[in-house]
């Protein structure tokens, strides 16, 4: 949940041809075992074929998050009705969250990150972007961003803050498993977008309590 949460911020979607008003990108997640252990080994096997869609209109958000077999979630915005529905899925059932936006907890700044610039160059889906290391609390996170892209977090923070660019591959070790996100669809406009963006909680689902 935590790392749909800071997925949040996501509004709006630029390009060297000018803004894109609403749009789709999708990000493969990959997963490998680092160390050898036999409850890395497991979860690394459920995480497979994880993903990430994103979903996006000047005032509306939907971001579905799978990780492999073990959960997915939806959670879906809409900023002109103050309004965000969060449904999840994993092995205790399926779960609804309905609240404001305002109540929606982001990332802080992380004041503490320190980042490396690489003139090192990669193309991702057309969009040519440079390397950049940032490190935070112990823990290095390898970015590979392009200026031909600009988002407005809206003052809310998901990627480093002194990052010079919108990251469209990027990868870190965490507990022994090593991740990497890299987009692998961007589409510039949205079919269906009153069924993409429904707040309607779907049947099976258990309402929990606002908070």
């Amino acid at each position: 949940m935590k790392l749909i949460i800071l997925f949040l911020s996501f509004i709006f979607f630029h390009s060297v041809n000018g803004q894109i008003k609403e749009g789709y990108i999708q990000y493969t997640i990959d997963v490998e075992a680092v160390d050898s252990s036999l409850e890395t080994i497991q979860s690394v096997g459920l995480l497979h074929d994880s993903k990430m869609e994103i979903y996006f209109t000047p005032t509306q958000l939907r971001i579905d998050f799978t990780m492999g077999r073990m959960s997915s979630s939806k959670m879906i915005i809409d900023y002109e009705k103050d309004t965000s529905v969060a449904l999840m899925t994993n092995v205790y059932g399926n779960y609804a969250a309905v609240s404001s936006v305002n109540n929606l907890k982001y990332q802080k700044k992380d004041e503490s990150s320190s980042i490396q610039l690489f003139e090192e160059t990669r193309v991702i889906l057309g969009y040519t972007c440079k390397k950049a290391i940032v490190s935070s609390k112990g823990q290095q996170t390898t970015y590979w961003y392009t200026t031909q892209i600009k988002i407005d977090f809206k003052g809310n923070e998901f990627f480093a803050t002194n990052l010079p660019g919108f990251p469209l591959l990027f990868s870190k070790i965490e507990k022994g498993v090593y991740m990497e996100y890299q987009a692998s669809n961007i589409m510039k406009e949205l079919n269906n977008k009153v069924e993409i963006f429904s707040l309607k909680v779907p049947k099976g689902y258990t309402l929990m309590p606002k908070q």
